[in-house]
């Protein structure tokens, strides 16, 4: 049997990237010939579980048979977070008959009349258009059933795709401005005597506990893979240059108090001002530039 298979995506009520999952609301509706199968009441979500399941409306005309259902449904999500927080995705929305083979039941995707409302928002994203395609999905295994020969099963899947991806880099500047501003705090203070200890390591100390302030708060925001993403990249190099004019300061206090040089110690702190500025500028822009 060949069912006519058609979603419209109503809303997307919740997406976490540090939960790995998605939350949709949509309509999905079927048209099929027999009364052998019932495509409507054996469908599922696969990667997902379905929180509500309406039936909206069912007509039947002869053998001909329609349905629509309204339904939530919760989706586990592994996102690929790597160029977080310039990062895009793909949602996908994939159904599938928990009791009928694809040799006696498959779905017909018609894209021309699936779609996704208008208002649908997520936060930080821009949403897409929707594409549907029909794609076998196999199990190699027949799940013991005695029935079933030992081959593999295969299934029609009924597959939605939404793209998201972030509008510009707002987002990004808005959970880098801490670190941003604490490096400039720490360059800053290359200007103040090597001798007024106080004030300059102070910043330096300061800037130091905000870019780790930061680092925390931004690797919560997306799970926990082990691997180094542009957030990571962006805020070690802010550690690294904070770092860095703490060492330049104990070098300069060096040279000013112990060694009695004091123009080498201003020079010194000129020169590492310019040179740190400028670095930090071109390798946050190769960061940025290379991911976007």
């Amino acid at each position: 049997r060949r069912s006519s298979d058609l979603f419209y995506v109503d809303r997307i009520k919740d997406l976490s990237l540090s939960d790995s999952v998605w939350t949709v609301d949509f309509y999905i509706w079927f048209k099929w010939n027999g009364s052998d199968v019932n495509p409507g009441e054996n469908f599922q979500v696969i990667d997902g579980e379905i929180e509500k399941k309406e039936l909206v409306d069912e007509f039947t005309n002869g053998t001909e048979h329609y349905q629509i259902y309204y339904v939530t449904a919760k989706i586990t999500k592994f996102f690929d977070v790597l160029r977080f927080p310039v990062d895009s995705h793909l949602l996908t929305l994939e159904i599938e008959d928990k009791k009928t083979e694809r040799e006696d039941l498959i779905y017909v995707a018609d894209n021309g009349t699936s779609n996704i409302n208008p208002g649908v928002q997520i936060h930080g994203y821009n949403v897409g258009k929707i594409s549907v395609l029909e794609k076998p999905h196999i199990y190699n295994s027949s799940f013991g059933d005695p029935r079933i020969e030992t081959r593999p099963t295969s299934y029609s899947q009924l597959r939605a795709g939404i793209d998201i991806s972030r509008p510009d880099l707002g987002f990004y500047f808005r959970i880098f401005i801490g670190l941003f501003v604490a490096v400039a705090a720490a360059l800053v203070a290359l200007f103040i005597k090597p001798t007024e200890a106080e004030p300059r390591f102070g910043l330096g100390a300061g800037a130091l506990f905000v870019a780790i302030a930061n680092t925390i708060v931004t690797s919560g925001l997306i799970p926990k893979t082990g691997i180094m993403t542009l957030a990571d990249m962006v805020n070690d190099l802010g550690l690294l240059l904070i770092l860095i004019t703490i060492v330049e300061s104990t070098i300069s206090l060096y040279i000013y108090d112990i060694r009695g040089e004091k123009e080498l110690s201003r020079i010194l702190d000129r020169i590492s001002f310019i040179f740190l500025l400028i670095i930090y500028i071109i390798v946050n822009a190769v960061i940025i530039t290379s991911s976007w």
